[in-house]
């Protein structure tokens, strides 16, 4: 099967794993999944990288040799908003007595817990190191020789 997308094909390796697991465990082997998806990139061009990970584009480069490149391969970075509404906790417990039962519901009612907003911002950036394999100014001049990444969307 050829690699359709970094994400997908590592979110469906990382969810295929999870069973009953920490958070860690599940990253590590998100991580590993990754790897082993850019892994596979070895020995392609990067014009074959880039048409297969269309929401990516190469952002720079850096120059080692004539003949060899590390390319800045990013995506467009995402905004995550979660939000979570406020929490009133029910009063606990039964109560005979109404003037009992009417505090505890004024308690549980000073005790709501506001709601919170989260955002995080999502990315990924591959460090593609290429050698030239042709001289004209394209991707498809650039035979992948090994590929890493950072970010948490990769």
């Amino acid at each position: 099967m050829k690699r359709t997308a970094i994400i997908s094909t590592a979110l469906i390796a990382a969810l295929a794993l999870t069973g009953c697991q920490t958070t860690a465990e599940y990253n590590a082997q998100r991580a590993a999944a990754t790897q082993q998806t850019l892994i596979s990139y070895r020995g392609d061009t990067l014009g074959q990288l880039l048409r297969e990970q269309p929401a990516m584009s190469a952002t720079s480069y850096e120059v080692v040799t004539a003949t060899r490149r590390i390319f800045i391969v990013e995506d467009e970075p995402t905004v995550s908003t979660v939000y979570l509404p406020p929490y009133t906790p029910a009063a606990g417990g039964t109560f005979n007595n109404p003037a009992m039962a009417q505090a505890a519901q004024n308690l549980a009612t000073l005790n709501t817990v506001p709601g919170v907003a989260r955002s995080v911002t999502r990315y990924c950036r591959l460090r593609v190191d290429a050698d030239r394999i042709a001289e004209e100014p394209s991707p498809d001049s650039w035979r992948i020789r090994n590929v890493d990444y950072s970010g948490n969307n990769c």
